[in-house]
């Protein structure tokens, strides 16, 4: 990486100002339970697919502060990263992204979610997103998007804890993509 700051001895901070490609950033590196972002520059970068992919041990991750005007995929973001227990803030600015795929699937201690993305584009990919998220008990509600040019399938298959679905619009009812959406929730009562 040709962006770091040596100004502290004996440590360096990497800013990622030319990182396009964030895509297995930082796959299997289980012994990691915390991660200090707040100086990576994530302008350039497109993709963030499995980027923390089954960091098993992560228990705090901050990426509110991420620009990601010009990512498009963010699927299995924290796919495997099953002590997380609150899933990290989604950055404030309107996302591009419209792949969402096992961002969060199999994050089996998450219990808060973040509030999902609204954004313009279409059609948006939500597949099996919180798939295996056992400890998870209220679903978030879904974003305010063309529910009818959406996938849902799986989105929540295997939260065994849910107790509470999100509200489903009609449209989404025209759409095929909604299949197994939840499957294995054998505690949903609302």
């Amino acid at each position: 990486v040709n962006n770091t700051d040596e100004s502290i001895h004996g440590q360096a901070t990497v800013t990622c100002k030319d990182v396009t490609n964030m895509d297995y950033m930082f796959q299997s590196c289980t012994k990691l339970t915390s991660l200090d972002l707040s100086d990576f520059d994530t302008s350039n970068v497109t993709d963030m697919s499995a980027a923390f992919y089954e960091c098993e041990n992560l228990t705090a991750l901050d990426v509110s502060n991420f620009d990601t005007s010009n990512v498009t995929s963010m699927g299995g973001m924290f796919d495997g990263c099953s002590s997380l227990k609150v899933a990290p803030a989604l950055p404030a600015t309107e996302l591009k992204s419209t792949c969402y795929a096992y961002m969060f699937d199999d994050c089996t201690s998450l219990t808060v979610t973040p509030e999902l993305p609204a954004t313009t584009l279409s059609p948006y990919c939500y597949n099996y997103m919180f798939s295996d998220c056992t400890s998870l008990t209220t679903a978030p509600a879904l974003p305010a998007t063309d529910l009818a040019k959406s996938c849902y399938s799986g989105m929540f298959s295997g939260c065994t804890a849910l107790t509470k679905a999100p509200e489903l619009k009609a449209s989404i009812l025209v759409t095929d993509c909604y299949s197994y959406i939840f499957l294995d929730c054998s505690n949903l009562s609302s």
